[in-house]
Order: C-alpha cells, then structure tokens, then sequence
C-alpha cells in the first residue's frame, strides 16, 4: 500500500496494485479567493502549486470524491481525467453531478462494501464541523455539509481508513471501531470557520485519534494549503505523537503486511519478486517468475560483486552461507533488448532485522525502509540522493542513486544506503 500525498486533500492511493485518486483539487496556485465563511478570506488559495503535472497524476485506475466541496474538486481535474475512469461518490446526488460532468461509470459506495478489483471500499460517515453549527452555516452558503470518509480492505493489504472531511466525534470512533484499520489518513489542518468553528482535525482532535488508535499509523493530509487553515504541518510534528506521520507534498508513504517474522515488500505489478527477509539472514531467498530476470550478490560498502548472477526462470533463487555481519545488496540485471529496464529491485541488509525493500526506478521512489523510516526526494541535491527520514522529519541518513553499470543487454542499477548513525539497527 501506498500512500502519494499530492496537495491538500489529494492523494493517490495504491491498493492492491490499483491507483486511486482522491479528491483531486489540480487548479494552480492562487486561483481562487478565500472562503467568505471561513477565517483568512483575503488570503487565495490554493496556496502552493501542485508538486506534479496534471497528466502524472490523473494516471489512475479509479477516482473517489469524498464530497463535492471547492477545496476537493474543479474544472481542472474534470477536464483532465478520463470520462471512462470508474468515479466512486457518497450519494446519489453526487452521482448526478458527476455524470452532468460527462463521467460515465460512477458508482455510489456503499457502508456494506462495494466491490472494486478484488477490493471492498466501504463508506463511512463524518461530522464536517458539529453537525448542528456548520450544516446550516454550509447551506447558507450554498454548500453541501455531507462528507464520506472510505475503508480499503484486501487479503493482501493493511486495512486504511481515509477519514475524509470530518472532526473527531462518534462517526469516526464508530468506523474504527468497526473496521479496526492499520493506517489512517485524517484530514487535519483545523480548517475554521467565521464562527470559530472547526470544519475538520485539529491539534486536539489528532491527540484524540492517536490515542485512541495506539496500534494505528496515522498521515496527516490536507495540510498547508487552503484559506481558513488554521493548523500547520509543523504544528502537529511539534506534538510528538509516535503513530502519526505527516508528509510533504510529493511525499509516498509505503506500508507493507507483516506476517510472522517475514516482510513482504509492497508489490507495484504483478511481475514484482517476492523477497524473503531471513531475520540476521544467513541465506537470502527470492521467489520470481519472470524469465528475463538474473541477480548476484554484491558487497554493499566495496561493490565487490560476492556472488554470481543467477538466472531466474521461474523457481525460487537462493543465496546460502552468507555472513550476517556483513552488508549485501542484491543487484539486478534485465535482458531489456533496447528498452530501458523498467525497474530495479534490491536488497540492502543493513538493517537486517527489521525490513527488505523494493526500488523502483523513477524519481518517486516507492520504499519503505523500514516501517519506522521514509524515503524522500532531497530537492536540494543534483546528484539524485533520497534522504531517510524519521517519523519527526529528522534526515537520519541517504540512499544515493548510483549510475547504470554494466552493458546492454545486462544493465545493473544499484541504489546503496548511508546512515549518519552505524548504531541504527
């Protein structure tokens, strides 16, 4: 599972190998005014660009609005997503505005489970602000004040929970205690009203929610950019909670499903090798079934390839006798002709009891490194280098995107990682 924190409230989820966008807000910066009702009316919004072109991120597999609010859909996205795309939406009368807009696959979500790919959403509800002081305020203004928020589950995936528009209240309680999810994405720049009122999480709502939801991981979303915010990125890294992260834009976030003493990396395709992490690995084992794959064994700090290349046809390639105190990667070759390989998959065991990874060739960089740890372009440096960095933002290391080496057919492309503290297991 992934999760691509694009701007505000959009993001794109990966689940089950399908790419979903949600709430795609893609007019550029300042294009709008501020809300009459909301607090900062002077101040346009959005107030950032949009870390992507529109085309990258209207590659999807399905689209799901949450509801139809200015600050969670445009003119921008319904020009640019493709009108055959399957829509999911709250309501029936969402549906019949999506499909004026000339969509024609949209589907309503339903709170007993709508089936998608292998997939059930279920549909969950939400208080956008106290129900009794917002909902009048909303249609005064002409808005709608129903919100969904949307449970992902698969046999081959964490269950998530995408919260939506709403506050901390008995909606919410009851979806978790429901669904029991292993990660959650909330809403949660204190949007405000004129009267002072909260539309969405703030400070005190997302102590509420972690707390509540120990066991959880939680992304803070919808940060940083429209008018009426009233809580920062920085406000809610500053409260130190444990289980919550909060992504910049263009920042993914990785979450894997942990069985036993095995982690499975996150599969992008279904020509993805499973790797199977031996915990302080004497032997290292790959599980592949494509036939135009070979890999060998490399000394992480010299290079120094250790073990031949090995071509995989199908049955499980393993590497045996290996040194746990020593650092391997595992490198891959792909006989590509004269296309360029599509990705490179590596194994670093330095930190060998806790995670594998799988790379994916492409400035967003798919990885999880391990759970406690995130992947992040540094925009910073020219020579491609990704920083590590912890659950509060802190670099505490970086992976370096070496050049192709080798020759055609066989091209190999090794990412190696560096950690500023060797204590880091």
């Amino acid at each position: 599972m992934q999760i691509h924190q694009i701007r505000n409230a959009t993001i794109i989820v990966t689940y089950n190998n399908k790419r979903f966008l949600i709430d795609p807000w893609l007019m550029p910066k300042e294009y709008m005014p501020g809300f009459d009702v909301g607090l900062n009316s002077d101040v346009r919004q959005p107030r950032v660009e949009l870390p992507l072109p529109i085309e990258k991120i209207v590659d999807v597999d399905a689209v799901i609005l949450t509801h139809y609010h200015p600050d969670h859909w445009d003119d921008f996205a319904a020009k640019a997503i493709n009108k055959n795309l399957p829509f999911f939406v709250q309501s029936e009368i969402d549906k019949d505005i999506i499909e004026n807009l000339g969509f024609k696959d949209v589907r309503v979500i339903s709170e007993n489970g709508t089936e998608f790919e292998g997939i059930k959403l279920y549909k969950t509800n939400c208080q956008h602000g106290k129900r009794e002081t917002v909902k009048p305020l909303c249609l005064k203004a002409g808005l709608p004040y129903d919100s969904m928020g949307i449970v992902f589950k698969s046999e081959n995936e964490k269950t998530l929970y995408v919260a939506g528009d709403t506050i901390w209240c008995e909606e919410v309680k009851a979806a978790l205690d429901k669904h029991n999810p292993d990660v959650i994405v909330t809403n949660s720049c204190g949007a405000t009203v004129i009267n002072g009122e909260r539309l969405i999480m703030n400070l005190d709502d997302m102590k509420e929610i972690s707390s509540y939801c120990k066991n959880s991981k939680i992304i803070a979303s919808h940060m940083d950019t429209v008018s009426h915010l009233t809580v920062t990125r920085d406000d809610i890294k500053n409260l130190k909670l444990d289980n919550v992260l909060v992504p910049d834009d263009n920042e993914i976030v990785t979450f894997v499903k942990q069985r036993g003493d095995v982690m499975e990396q996150n599969k992008f395709s279904n020509e993805m090798p499973k790797v199977t992490l031996v915990p302080k690995p004497r032997r290292i084992a790959i599980d592949c079934t494509l036939l135009q794959r070979a890999y060998a064994l490399f000394d992480t700090k010299t290079g120094t390839q250790v073990k031949d290349f090995v071509k995989c046809k199908g049955e499980k390639i393993e590497f045996d006798n290996l040194d746990p105190n020593m650092h391997y990667d595992v490198g891959v070759i792909e006989d590509m002709g004269d296309e360029k390989p599509q990705f490179s998959i590596i194994w670093n065991n330095s930190m060998r009891d806790t995670t594998d990874e799988i790379l994916k060739n492409s400035n967003d960089l798919p990885i999880i490194y391990p759970p406690a740890y995130r992947i992040k372009y540094n925009d910073n440096n020219s020579n491609g280098v990704y920083d590590i960095v912890d659950d509060g933002g802190e670099t505490v290391g970086q992976v370096v995107k070496l050049s192709p080496q080798g020759e055609k057919p066989y091209i190999r492309y090794v990412l190696s990682f560096r950690m500023k503290d060797d204590t880091i297991k």
